[in-house]
């Protein structure tokens, strides 16, 4: 859903064009430059190089990609053959940070190599890798993730956790993000303990035995199940180790286990320590809750955002924190801009305030009187910390460069802002904008607000992430830090210049908050595979503990002194660096005016830090990226690979050329081919393509129906505009029909339409569309015996029509395998017809179509649907009732009207049959009339993942269902099946003379039960049901049927 509109420019260099709008030009060069050093790295290592020139399109944040056109309508199953072409550009959204911003990089156009290896080349190839080629999740995904991030610390705590459940055991039942953390960890292991030099050996082998087990046995030349097993214990060995020397925390301290993939965005005390208030986001929803620790009483206070499946969110959002005991401070999305909800308590009511000056706010703290905020905060491509005026709404920036600058929080009674950033020196402007220079070590920065000194106080200096400053007081901070392997709480006190650690858990510590008037505090931690909220009733804040390194932390630091053999360094870096935080100017209160503030860029001044101070700093390491990073001390040697010497002799210069506009080019996405058997034409063949541009703002739709006599088909082509909010198309359909029944009763009809449409979104799951159309049938009558004298007689009738078709629609289901979804679709429909020719054809339409999906256990699926349609006006069409779309081998009709034509007479109905499916166990048109009404119910069991979690190779038996459904519905003209007088219980007879109403008692309903199979054969979705049909209270001969396509 569109917000804004992007005016994309692009640089270009050998291997990329990096795209970008806005202010981001800087960002956008330095990326080219980043990822064509990173390319060859990546390349390298998988052994495979890309023919073509990789597009990367930038975006400022995730709520910005979320705005993209990108993949939206896609549908992921299909009734029939889908191939799909293989893509060279990659979306990539800034996370708020540097580093973040560097992993995902690599990440993307890791997994787009990966992609191109596996799927691509030839159309042939990839016909045959889309059906033959099957690989699971940890193996490709898996792949990506390690090339971007290696050995991180997230993987390192995740498999632990992962190892404790005991589901590594089997790795083919992992699914979502466990899937790819088991995939991450066996790549590392691979490399830990086999070589690097064997992961682009298996990753070339997959592409020929289409097998990723065979191709991890062969190359490493053990079996893969020792390969698991060695997995398994090389990774169990570490929770030994681990749990030996940490701990776990108090199981009665957690107040709050989340579901699935939910995860906690904030968590704050409230001032007065009474209070928590935390949110959940659940795939990009949320809620925020407010729970009293006095009363224990609990409340959802607000709600916002979309769940949005297979689609990159912000697991972020929305950001908290209290500005006084009352009042909850609130930054989320609203409408594509950044927003800062003031919730009171006691009112319960909301102040918004809009931050759209900036791209995405990572975090935010108040001051003491609340007056004053404090944020890290994107804008241009560099996250930076900024001071707001909560009531006037005014901006100061505090930092200006491309380090990443982030938790900032103010230190009690000072004007003082404490944060982490990963720069290398204490100067605020700093020029460095290599991406290659920054890293995932982050220290604690000092910043006072009073100074004119463009400096800052450096607290920590460790080889480590520490981050989340919390000050206790003027001479006490406390911050989260990874510096042992796991993320735990650590104690700085500046007095004494000395740091200790307070917490030894064996997971990572995620969010946390002390309320020091109180000593309790609460977070948040992974544990048993889901995140948990702790809440400790009394911190022990003088708590001193020392743990060893972790396995991981160890070997890495030990790979660093070996490879690097900078002891003294090491040493050097053992003691933090001590920096007195208090400037020489005297103290101001917290309760400064902002009107003594300077909002403006002060000069700037050279570094603080001398040269070769400076130095020792920037060999400052990533233990989180070692496997991967640039060597500090560049290598004279040249890799004499082949990718390399061939880089090397035809690429020279990498400087990106431009900026140039971005120009729209189209090409193939995918094609579609597929079996349609009409009800009146009988079996034809349908193929369709898709063209777009990269973007997919401009959508070409194209497809064919021809019948077996050649005689028959649709044709229709569709081109979409989606570049702004509102989405526009056009549209032309033809349909003919060529009905030969004998020599006398032989006509052709035809019906051409052209279509404009306006669709407006009303989220990403509603929308209304208004669709204005002109439409003109054909008429001609083919009876051989009038044509015998003169061909040129033959009778045409021609009809034009106007009118428009107007929807609303309501998806928000999810999809979980072919024919198998949760949550609910609806779609009402109201379209007018006004004949042009004789106003006596002029008729509007109505229906109604609601589905609900509910998931009752594991993959076991419950769908119903009630389906209600209604013909207006002047002439009255019919719905046809009976039968199930694409059924094979039965085309009959119960009865001929009103259907069938009559010799050299039109039939104008043929231009809008209706025909009402599925009611199982009838023919086609059982019952017609101008209204109807039918509910289906059905329960799908998929056979095999029902009892097997992890994936299966066999399209025929991971899609293999067994399906048990009731149908039951009516179509009538006049009086309702409601009523006893219905139009099916009551027959007229007699002539001109004498009429008279019977009734018959016939119950207007029609009902159908029965069983049935799905799954695919040869790319297709087949169905296979027996049916038992119920007329009139009485039960009917079994139906079989045949049929292609999902069921509703």
């Amino acid at each position: 859903m569109q917000y804004e509109y992007f005016n994309w420019q692009f640089f270009s260099t050998t291997n990329f064009d990096i795209y970008y709008y806005g202010k981001g030009d800087q960002t956008a060069k330095e990326v080219a430059i980043y990822l064509e050093e990173e390319f060859d790295r990546i390349t390298e290592v998988i052994g495979h190089s890309p023919f073509f020139k990789a597009k990367v399109f930038l975006y400022n944040s995730v709520n910005d990609l979320q705005q993209s056109n990108i993949g939206v309508n896609q549908t992921s199953h299909r009734v029939g053959g889908q191939t799909n072409f293989t893509k060279s550009f990659v979306e990539v959204a800034n996370p708020g940070s540097m580093q973040g911003l560097k992993e995902n990089l690599v990440g993307e156009v890791s997994q787009m190599v990966l992609n191109d290896m596996v799927f691509g080349g030839s159309l042939s190839d990839m016909w045959q890798n889309t059906y033959l080629m099957n690989l699971p999740e940890w193996f490709v995904l898996g792949a990506s993730e390690y090339l971007a991030k290696g050995w991180d610390i997230e993987m390192d705590d995740k498999i632990r956790d992962l190892v404790i459940s005991g589901k590594v055991k089997k790795l083919s039942n992992l699914t979502g993000q466990q899937s790819v953390i088991a995939g991450q960890s066996l790549w590392n292991f691979i490399v830990e303990n086999y070589g690097k030099s064997n992961l682009n050996q298996i990753l070339n082998l997959v592409r020929v035995t289409r097998n990723e087990e065979k191709s991890i046995s062969f190359t490493l030349g053990v079996s893969f199940k020792q390969i698991l097993l060695e997995w398994q214990e090389y990774y169990s060995d570490m929770v030994i180790a681990v749990e030996k020397n940490y701990t776990s925390p108090d199981k009665s301290f957690a107040i709050e286990r989340l579901k699935g993939d939910e995860l906690f965005s904030a968590v704050q005390l409230s001032p007065d320590g009474s209070k928590i208030a935390y949110a959940i986001n659940d795939d990009g929803r949320y809620s925020v809750y407010i729970e009293d620790l006095v009363s224990k009483n609990k409340a959802k206070i607000f709600t916002g955002g979309d769940k949005l499946l297979n689609q990159k969110v912000d697991r972020r959002n929305p950001l908290l924190d209290w500005s006084d005991d009352k009042t909850l401070g609130i930054i989320s999305y609203s409408k594509g801009k950044n927003v800062l909800w003031l919730y009171d308590l006691e009112t319960k009511s909301k102040l918004a305030s809009s931050l759209d000056r900036f791209d995405q706010v990572s975090s935010f703290d108040f001051s003491g009187n609340g007056r004053l905020a404090a944020l890290s905060a994107t804008r241009n491509g560099q996250t930076d910390i900024y001071l707001l005026s909560v009531r006037r709404n005014k901006i100061r920036q505090l930092t200006k460069d491309y380090y990443d600058d982030l938790t900032p929080s103010f230190i009690p009674g000072t004007n003082t802002i404490l944060f982490s950033s990963n720069r290398v020196n204490d100067t605020i402007n700093s020029t460095v904008h290599e991406l290659k220079s920054f890293t995932n070590n982050y220290n604690i920065f000092a910043f006072n607000l009073d100074t004119t000194r463009r400096v800052l106080a450096r607290l920590t200096n460790t080889i480590s992430k520490d981050f989340g400053p919390v000050a206790q007081d003027e001479s006490t901070i406390y911050y989260l830090s990874d510096q042992k392997g796991i993320i735990n709480l650590f104690k700085y006190d500046l007095s004494k210049k000395i740091y200790s650690q307070i917490t030894n858990f064996e997971n990572n510590i995620i969010r946390y908050d002390i309320n020091f008037s109180r000593s309790n505090g609460v977070f948040t931690m992974s544990r048993g595979l889901r995140e948990n909220l702790f809440y400790v009733p009394n911190v022990k804040l003088k708590e001193n503990v020392f743990t060893p390194l972790t396995p991981r932390q160890a070997q890495l630091q030990a790979r660093y002194l070996s490879e690097r053999r900078l002891l003294s360094a090491s040493k050097r870096r053992s003691a933090p660096v001590i920096v007195n935080i208090t400037e020489p100017e005297p103290a101001v209160s917290d309760t400064l005016s902002l009107d003594s503030l300077q909002f403006a860029d002060d000069s700037v001044k050279k570094d603080s830090i001398k040269k070769e101070e400076e130095e020792a700093l920037t060999d400052i390491i990533d233990t989180d990226d070692y496997v991967f990073d640039q060597e500090i001390v560049k290598k004279t040697e040249k890799t004499e690979s082949f990718l390399s010497n061939y880089r090397r002799v035809f690429v020279e210069d990498k400087k990106p050329v431009g900026p140039n506009a971005y120009e729209t080019r189209f090409s193939a996405s995918n094609m579609v081919t597929s079996w349609v058997i009409d009800p009146l034409r009988g079996f034809g063949i349908l193929l369709e393509t898709e063209m777009n541009d990269m973007l997919e703002n401009h959508k070409f739709y194209g497809g064919v129906m021809a019948t077996t006599n050649l005689k028959s088909g649709d044709i229709f082509a569709e081109y979409q505009y989606l570049e702004q909010r509102i989405d526009y198309k056009l549209r032309f359909d033809r349909n003919v029909w060529y009905l030969d029944y004998s020599e006398e009763l032989r006509q052709r009809y035809s019906k051409n339409s052209f279509e404009v449409g306006a669709s407006i979104p009303f989220g990403p799951k509603a929308r209304v569309s208004v669709n204005p159309f002109y439409m003109f049938t054909r008429y001609q009558d083919l009876n051989f015996y009038n044509l015998i004298p003169n061909p040129e007689d033959a009778s045409k009738i021609v009809n034009s029509y106007i009118g428009f078709k107007s929807d609303f629609v309501l998806d928000n289901t999810q999809v979980l395998g072919q024919n198998m979804l949760t949550g609910t679709r609806m779609k009402a429909e109201f379209s007018h017809y006004e004949s042009l020719n004789d106003k006596s054809r002029s008729f509007s339409k109505f229906t109604l179509d609601f589905r609900h999906y509910q998931k009752i256990h594991r993959s076991l699926v419950l769908a119903g649907r009630l389906y209600y349609g209604s013909y207006l006006g002047k002439f009255k069409h019919n719905f046809m009732i009976g039968g199930m779309d694409n059924w094979l081998f039965k085309n009959d009709h119960a009865s001929g009207t009103p259907w069938f034509p009559e010799v050299s007479e039109e039939n104008n109905n043929i231009y809008f049959l209706d025909h009402v499916t599925s009611l199982r166990g009838f023919d086609y048109n059982t019952f017609h009339g101008t209204n109807t009404l039918l509910a289906n119910v059905e329960l799908r069991f998929p056979l095999v993942r029902y009892f097997y979690n992890g994936p299966i190779r066999s399209s025929f038996f991971s899609n293999l269902q067994l399906v048990g459904f009731f149908d039951i519905g009516s179509a009538w003209t006049g009086v309702s099946p409601f009523s006893r007088d219905n139009s099916i219980s009551i027959i007229t007879v007699g002539d001109d003379s004498f009429v008279a109403e019977i009734q018959t008692f016939k119950n207007p309903w029609l009902m159908g039960y029965g069983a049935g199979l799905r799954t695919v054969i040869l790319g297709y979705f087949m169905k296979f049901d027996l049916a038992w049909p119920i007329e009139d209270d009485n039960t009917g001969k079994t139906k079989f049927y045949f049929t292609l396509g999902h069921d509703f």
